[in-house]
């Protein structure tokens, strides 16, 4: 992907989109990499706003896997699922589909994860199925990852299906985004998809999506939970349905 020229309201825009998708993470312990390639997919293309993404995504996902001490007992339970995800990556950054499609695939993406949510499924995995079940979701949620940027599908309704407690649950978000998040990297800079100034705008997005989060914390007590997730997913499909039309 060559260095496209980026004018100052592009970048004020992008500034923005991390301030709002840091308050839905900061709500919801997720969202950052989903609400933010949604936002930016309208105005730039998707490989651009998954390398924009990387920075943000992995400092934060960090801090969340090691919050909540159960890391070493988590790893050990999903690493097949951690594992395909990097499998999954690898193997779908060879595919490079054009822009168009991968567009597309980010919308469907979209409005899937928006209608799951919505429509509020609920499954219970069986351990038994658990072990065959987590390297499949891992390298798909990977191949995903590569062509959209947007590691939410599968691996989320998974480990939710796993009912974990609670912190687990995001202690286990945390761990599974910031391996996506890593191997997205290592991935788009194998393509040369990410050049100097994406990093330094991604570095520097980190910042109003730090001062998003610290939002979103705040707004947490005073927004009721489920209202929260429905406009979510509503928004989230909103956008699914614009980057297929247009």
């Amino acid at each position: 992907m060559g260095q496209r020229h980026r004018g100052l309201m592009e970048t004020l825009l992008i500034l923005c989109v991390f301030v709002v998708a840091g308050a839905v993470k900061g709500l919801s312990g997720l969202g950052l990499p989903t609400v933010g390639i949604a936002l930016m997919g309208v105005f730039v293309p998707p490989a651009e706003a998954a390398a924009l993404v990387v920075v943000p995504a992995f400092l934060t996902n960090v801090w969340q896997a090691l919050r909540g001490g159960a890391l070493i007992s988590l790893a050990r339970r999903l690493w097949p699922l951690l594992a395909g995800i990097v499998v999954g990556t690898v193997w779908g950054g060879q595919w490079r589909p054009d822009p168009h499609l991968a567009r597309l695939v980010l919308a469907e993406a979209l409005m899937l994860y928006a209608m799951l949510g919505l429509l509020e499924v609920t499954m219970v995995l069986p351990p038994r199925l658990e072990a065959w079940l987590a390297a499949p979701v891992g390298v798909l949620t990977g191949v995903l990852s590569a062509l959209t940027g947007v590691f939410v599908l599968p691996s989320v309704p998974f480990l939710q299906a796993l009912r974990l407690p609670p912190v687990q649950m995001v202690q286990a978000l945390g761990l599974c985004f910031t391996l996506s998040s890593a191997s997205l990297a290592v991935m788009l800079g194998s393509q040369g998809s990410m050049g100097l100034s994406h990093l330094i705008l991604s570095l520097a997005a980190t910042v109003p999506a730090l001062g998003g989060m610290v939002l979103g914390a705040w707004l947490r007590h005073r927004v009721p939970p489920l209202v929260f997730r429905r406009v979510l997913f509503v928004f989230l499909f909103a956008i699914g349905v614009h980057l297929l039309l247009t």
